[in-house]
């Protein structure tokens, strides 16, 4: 992961490149978890990382210019006390951080996808060019198993289990791996090892992550399928949590055609999938 300097100021942020087409994470040498998010548009978020029990925890501390590089460093400061005093900040104070960076254009209302608009998210989220691949497959994860942003966000690979198709969330909550959870997983893996990927940003960033299953702030979410995200897909504006709730749902008008797969009724949403793109 590449880190910001030293003695950088407010004025010189804007001067940190962009190494991955989406967007590229910077930390900050003297400050532990520390990070400085730039995307290719030039938006500047600010963000703590750190463990907690063994996971990944990352919260929003702001978006420049409206939160200067100082006041971030100050709440970086007073959330790192907060951790160092045994408290799991994530729990408390998150959910501030994140109705604070919303984009006020954001949808506040539950928005379903319909099966058209399914479609084409699916087909066409891939040829995004701006997009980053841990991007689309993070966006299909969501799809494909009703997990929320946030939840995604802090999973580590030790939550899952790939071989009893099984991944366990903080709530203790079990989801099902359907076949194409699966296999994104599995390609998802892959980019720690792939040649292609070994001098790139995206490279650094994954094997920088400490086990995180994905690596990405939730604002890097919630851009790919702002405005003009929504515009390239030819759907209406959604956000990353109605992917979840598009699955879940699915899930709930479908139950009696469900119940008709016996055994392999979790398999219900990868086969709808499957018959949409087949179509």
């Amino acid at each position: 992961m590449p880190k910001i300097p030293r003695n950088i100021k407010d004025t010189s942020l804007k001067n940190l490149e962009v190494l991955d087409n989406d967007a590229t994470i910077y930390s900050d040498p003297s400050r532990k978890g520390f990070l400085v998010e730039i995307n290719s548009q030039g938006r500047i978020i600010f963000s703590y990382e750190y463990k907690f029990n063994k996971n990944i925890r990352q919260i929003p501390l702001g978006t420049h210019p409206s939160v200067s590089l100082e006041k971030a460093r100050s709440k970086w400061l007073e959330s790192s006390k907060k951790v160092l005093d045994g408290k799991d900040i994530w729990l408390y104070d998150n959910v501030e951080a994140l109705e604070e960076n919303k984009p006020k254009d954001a949808e506040e209302v539950t928005r379903i996808l319909s099966e058209s608009e399914i479609l084409l998210f699916w087909k066409k989220i891939d040829s995004i060019n701006r997009l980053s691949a841990i991007t689309k497959l993070a966006l299909k994860l969501i799809l494909l198993t009703g997990i929320k942003k946030e939840d995604l966000l802090l999973a580590t690979w030790d939550d899952i289990n790939i071989k009893k198709r099984s991944w366990e969330l903080d709530s203790k909550k079990e989801i099902f791996l359907n076949s194409l959870s699966v296999e994104l997983l599995l390609e998802i893996q892959d980019f720690e090892h792939h040649t292609a990927y070994s001098n790139t940003a995206l490279k650094q960033a994954i094997i920088a992550s400490n086990n995180k299953v994905i690596n990405l702030s939730p604002g890097t979410l919630d851009r790919a399928l702002n405005d003009k995200g929504c515009q390239r897909l030819g759907i209406d504006p959604f956000t990353p949590n109605d992917l979840a709730e598009t699955h879940k749902k699915l899930i709930e008008e479908n139950k009696k055609l469900i119940s008709t797969f016996g055994e392999d009724n979790k398999e219900y949403i990868a086969e709808y999938i499957k018959s949409l793109i087949s179509n």
